[in-house]
């Protein structure tokens, strides 16, 4: 490899650590927002809802700059992202944080990485050196014992639909990083979200409640951060950042989300933040530190 392409691929994998770091700030504020619009909007209705207004936006943006339609092959992956991402993540979390607090919620999104990392092995062919792993483990293990720490109380169904939400969101991520190597990463998350288009929009009708009185503002404004933030802008970023620097590697980012996201909580809903968090979330950015360095 020549010193031209090797600073080529360097500069790349840099520009994807940023671009993946914006995602996750825009991520970290995605259960806090659904925790609140839950509150007031039907955790169905709000899951469809949000698919529905990204996916009219993602349209006439795919409109407007006469993107290529993806093959059929690609429409089965993209099947795959809008099943990961667009209704299974989405849903499955609304409908937990019916049981737990989104603090709670927030720790589960410590096993992103690995999930990620997981079924980036498995269909981006990615081969990331043993040292990774322990770093990834260890960033886990590390937002899971600050939980423990917290000594929050668990919901047993809300904790399990947390964990099938990040199951099928790591799934989504892999396969649309994948996918973005092709596409590119806003025509990836709009084609995913306009492929499912058919789907959200009769359901958000059929679903739509009877009387929007009593719905509170933050409720509102929380649909709207989901829409438009955690389910189209956000993977814009996040999606081209794993495509540029590696899904096993740029995905060790979504350790800093549940602090991120607690940070989030505490000043939006005035939850406590404490010195361990701090303490945690340094020992999360070595974590990630060293996740990248022996990243391949």
């Amino acid at each position: 490899m020549t010193a031209v392409n090797i600073t080529r691929l360097t500069e790349s994998t840099a520009t994807g650590w940023i671009n993946g770091f914006i995602g996750v700030l825009i991520f970290s504020g995605s259960l806090p927002a659904t925790r609140v619009a839950v509150l007031d909007f039907n955790p169905v209705f709000l899951t469809v809802a949000r698919a529905t207004i990204a996916g009219l936006i993602a349209l006439c943006v795919l409109l407007i700059f006469k993107e290529k339609r993806p093959t059929r092959k690609q429409l089965t992956s993209l099947t795959i992202v809008s099943i990961g991402v667009v209704v299974g993540f989405p849903l499955l979390s609304a409908l937990a944080l019916q049981y737990i607090t989104s603090a709670h919620s927030l720790v589960f999104l410590g096993l992103l990485p690995l999930t990620t990392a997981i079924f980036g092995v498995i269909y981006g062919g990615e081969r990331p050196p043993l040292a990774f792993w322990l770093f990834s483990v260890l960033g886990s293990l590390l937002v899971v014992g600050f939980a423990i720490a917290q000594g929050i109380s668990a919901s047993p169904l809300g904790d399990i639909l947390m964990l099938l939400a990040v199951i099928l969101c790591g799934l989504g991520y892999a396969q649309g990083a994948t996918l973005s190597k092709m596409l590119g990463g806003w025509q990836v998350i709009s084609w995913a979200l306009v492929l499912s288009l058919p789907f959200m929009a009769p359901l958000a009708f059929f679903f739509i409640p009877s009387s929007f009185e009593g719905i509170s503002t933050a409720a509102w404004i929380g649909l709207t951060y989901v829409s438009l933030f955690s389910m189209l802008i956000g993977f814009v970023f996040w999606y081209r950042g794993l495509a540029q620097g590696g899904i096993a590697a740029v995905g060790q980012l979504q350790l800093l989300q549940p602090f991120f996201g607690l940070a989030l909580a505490a000043t939006l809903l005035h939850e406590e933040v404490s010195i361990i968090m701090l303490g945690i979330t340094i020992g999360v950015i070595l974590c990630v530190a060293g996740s990248k360095k022996f990243a391949k």
